[in-house]
C-alpha cells in the first residue's frame, strides 16, 4: 500500500478508491481525524487510547472484529480513541483467537472502521478519518 499516493476504503458504500500518482485532498469540513502513522513502522499503527492508556494501534481493514488484543478484558472496552474519532463499549478478542500475528500491537478492525472513510495519505505519512460518501454520490466528491 506504500507504494501508492493514496489509498481509500469507504467500507459503508463498498468503494476502495487507490491513486497512484494523484495527492489526496480531504474536505476541509469532511474530515474528522487525520492521524500521523508512527513513522519507521511497517503498517497502519497509529497513536491511540484505550481505556485511558496511551499506546500504539494498528488499523486492520482486513480484520473482521472490534478491537483484538493479546490479553482482552472480560467486560467491554469503555472507550477506544484515535484523536477525534472516540469509539464507546467495544468488543475486544484474542488476536490469537483470529490467528494474527503481531500480538505486541491492539488492533482496530472493520467492524468499528467500516463505520468511517479510511485513507491511508501516504505523501502526508497520516490516516484520515471521514463520514462515508453519502449512498450513491460518486467517489470523486468529496
Amino acid at each position: 500500500l506504500r507504494s501508492f499516493a493514496y489509498v481509500q476504503w469507504d467500507f459503508a458504500n463498498r468503494i476502495a478508491v487507490y491513486s497512484a500518482t494523484t495527492p489526496y485532498e480531504a474536505h476541509p469540513t469532511q474530515s474528522l481525524a487525520a492521524i500521523p502513522l508512527e513513522p519507521e513502522r511497517e503498517g497502519m499503527i497509529v497513536k491511540g487510547m484505550i481505556d485511558g492508556r496511551s499506546q500504539s494501534i494498528l488499523l486492520d481493514v482486513c480484520g473482521d472484529f472490534e478491537l483484538a488484543m493479546a490479553e482482552p478484558p472480560m467486560n467491554l472496552v469503555r472507550q477506544v480513541a484515535l484523536d477525534d474519532v472516540v469509539m464507546l463499549q467495544v468488543r475486544a478478542s484474542s488476536i490469537r483467537e483470529h490467528g494474527l500475528g503481531r500480538a505486541d500491537l491492539p488492533r482496530v478492525g472493520t467492524r468499528l472502521l467500516s463505520k468511517y472513510r479510511v485513507t491511508l495519505d501516504n505523501r502526508r505519512n497520516e490516516v484520515v478519518f471521514e463520514p462515508p460518501l453519502r449512498p450513491g454520490a460518486p467517489a470523486a466528491v468529496r
